[in-house]
């Protein structure tokens, strides 16, 4: 019982110091790897609308204004229908891409290596370039993409911190 209470004063620790500025993720590593996906995709890159849609992200997790519930089921029948159709609304957009940006770097062999950054930036440069496509809002797509990203790897960090160290919750939604 007594470690169950030191690990809740330790979550609890941590996000005192996520309100007071701290942040899970570097704000030009994430523009940088979201630019790199475009012009790797032969997309031009919007830097601008990037910045912003991290920067908009960075102060709701520091603020400690974000939402972390997610539901793999439900993105996973998102990302299902829109991979399907090739549709949908800007929210399921982006959670698919979200969901589909962790979707490459878990199963590319990539656990340990890939970071938050760039799964941050790859799920934002897929949402863009979606809702581009289809004829939707690129920044609320990306929006939801990039908060999508972050309620998981929020959830996956709750849930290491209790002693699950392993992907099973993220990697549901790879079956």
């Amino acid at each position: 019982m007594e470690n169950f209470v030191n690990m809740g004063k330790e979550y609890l620790s941590g996000q005192q110091g996520q309100q007071g500025g701290g942040s899970l993720f570097n704000l030009q590593n994430v523009i940088g790897h979201a630019t790199e996906h475009d012009q790797q995709q032969g997309a031009q890159a919007n830097s601008g609308l990037f910045a912003t849609v991290a920067n908009t992200l960075h102060q709701k997790q520091a603020s400690g204004n974000m939402d972390q519930n997610v539901d793999e089921g439900m993105l996973k029948n998102i990302f299902n229908k829109v991979s399907g159709t090739g549709t949908g609304t800007d929210e399921e957009v982006g959670q698919a891409s979200a969901v589909d940006a962790f979707r490459k770097h878990l199963t590319g062999g990539n656990q340990n290596q890939a970071s938050l950054d760039s799964i941050l930036g790859k799920a934002m440069s897929q949402a863009g370039a979606a809702a581009a496509k289809s004829g939707g809002n690129q920044q609320n797509a990306m929006d939801h993409a990039s908060q999508t990203v972050m309620k998981l790897a929020m959830k996956h960090k709750l849930n290491s911190m209790m002693g699950k160290s392993d992907y099973s919750e993220i990697m549901s939604l790879l079956t």
